[in-house]
């Protein structure tokens, strides 16, 4: 009964049937005065008898009946007004039911243009009405957290960026004021600084590529097992360095999976970067893939220090650190997670971290498993 051609068939259905039964009403009301005029006036059956014949005398002028018919026009012009009224009150009634929720969303979607993008539409009205002021809520919600997001991205990144440019000012403001030479250490600090500026500039620039839909992306089949086993390659000096135990785990009965290897080298990359970083001396890092109906999971699972619970769901964040060693001394900028997510969603897939604080962490994320079809550009995931 929600649906508006529901309301509006009902509501011009009921306004022609009171039309109706007001036009029938009088039409049949006409009819049987017509009918009962007429039968009173009406002579009765004719005599056997001949008529008696006429007596003398004058002559008497002839009755007529009334006039049937006119007299009751008036009646009959009120009453078609009457239902025309109504017809009229009742479409406007019935407009005015319909459009009021189509107003009240008029008025929110001004408010949105005036940027007050905390303001909502009410769900009310018919199905549909409701359905679009539910999706205009959505969007809303949406352009409401997108810039919440945005204010604190320029904020976190106006933070970032003070703290390098501070000290190569100072340090270059020295040097000029002739205060001290700079050293070699000195100089490689401030290397070290450009760096990092660099690093956070690009990864800025991927991230804002990805999370925009821009960032290119060369779609085709690949074996993700050849990529983990080239990540397990690139880290094993880093991880013998540290003494963490860096292996390849089970792969069994994983599909190809659609994907662009460059960017999901670098998702591996990071993944495994972050968890060989915070697994003690003596810890085991691995990388392990299942299958699931649509997808392949690739997981990577250390025995570090683990994140706490209250920490988990922002992980994936812009800027967030889980702890005070995760800052930009480490030369981490904070934004390696948030990459990886907004990498794996511009392929289709998702993201996810699972952690027991004090027993390690786990990141996966998935992969659309490829058509049984092989494609015409498939090509070697192990280039360089």
């Amino acid at each position: 009964m929600k649906k508006l051609w529901v309301q509006l068939s009902l509501t011009n259905g009921v306004i022609s049937l009171v039309v109706v039964l007001v036009l029938v009403s009088a039409i049949l009301g006409f009819r049987f005065i017509e009918l009962t005029t007429t039968d009173a006036d009406r002579p009765g059956p004719p005599q056997a008898q001949p008529p008696p014949a006429p007596r003398p005398g004058p002559a008497q002028p002839q009755v007529r009946p009334p006039p049937r018919g006119p007299a009751e026009w008036p009646l009959f012009v009120g009453l078609m007004l009457a239902a025309v009224a109504v017809g009229v009150l009742g479409g406007v009634a019935a407009s005015r039911t319909i459009s009021s929720p189509i107003s009240k969303l008029a008025r929110a979607t001004r408010e949105i243009s005036a940027r007050n993008l905390s303001v909502r539409a009410p769900v009310e009205g018919s199905e549909e009405i409701a359905t679009l002021a539910r999706s205009f809520n959505d969007m809303a919600g949406r352009l409401e957290a997108s810039d919440d997001n945005r204010k604190r991205m320029l904020a976190d990144i106006s933070h970032e960026l003070r703290t390098p440019l501070t000290v190569l000012k100072g340090h270059l403001r020295a040097q000029l004021d002739g205060v001290y030479q700079l050293s070699e250490a000195d100089t490689a600090n401030l290397y070290g600084q450009v760096e990092h500026l660099i690093h956070l500039v690009e990864d800025l620039r991927l991230l804002t590529l990805a999370e925009s839909g821009s960032m290119p992306l060369t779609m085709a089949e690949g074996d993700i097992r050849i990529l983990a086993q080239d990540c397990v390659e690139l880290f094993e000096p880093n991880a013998s360095e540290k003494r963490v135990h860096l292996s390849l785990g089970s792969f069994e009965h994983v599909s190809r999976v659609n994907m662009d290897a460059l960017r999901v080298r670098q998702v591996l990359t990071n993944l495994t970067a972050n968890a060989l970083q915070y697994t003690q001396e003596g810890g085991m890092v691995t990388i392990s893939g299942e299958p699931t109906p649509t997808h392949v999971k690739v997981s990577v699972r250390d025995t570090g220090q683990g994140i706490p619970p209250d920490v988990l769901p922002y992980v994936f964040d812009r800027f967030y650190r889980a702890d005070g060693s995760r800052n930009r001394n480490t030369g981490g900028t904070g934004l390696g997670l948030a990459i990886v997510k907004a990498m794996v969603e511009a392929q289709g897939g998702a993201v996810g971290a699972e952690s027991t604080h004090g027993s390690g962490s786990l990141f996966w994320f998935t992969l659309q498993v490829a058509a049984a079809q092989p494609r015409a550009h498939e090509f070697d995931t192990k280039r360089p």
